[in-house]
């Protein structure tokens, strides 16, 4: 039996949907931020917008594996 590895996402789904996805939130991310200002203030909005930021990242990349491979 050997293994195929399945390509990686990149591989499967076209360049043009990076960008359209790409595009949705660069409108919506000012959008909300434009909403948000009047309740948070802007540095409220900054720091949403940042953390909102790292969320996604940690999901995108899978932050939380290399902590459940630690020993103990």
């Amino acid at each position: 039996m050997s293994s195929v590895k399945a390509p990686h996402l990149s591989g499967r789904v076209p360049p043009q949907v990076f960008f359209a996805v790409s595009a949705v939130f660069h409108y919506l991310g000012p959008a909300f931020a434009v909403t948000l200002f009047e309740h948070v203030g802007v540095f409220g909005v900054t720091w949403l917008r940042i953390a909102g930021a790292a969320v996604v990242f940690a999901v995108w990349l899978r932050l939380w594996r290399p902590v459940a491979c630690w020993p103990g």
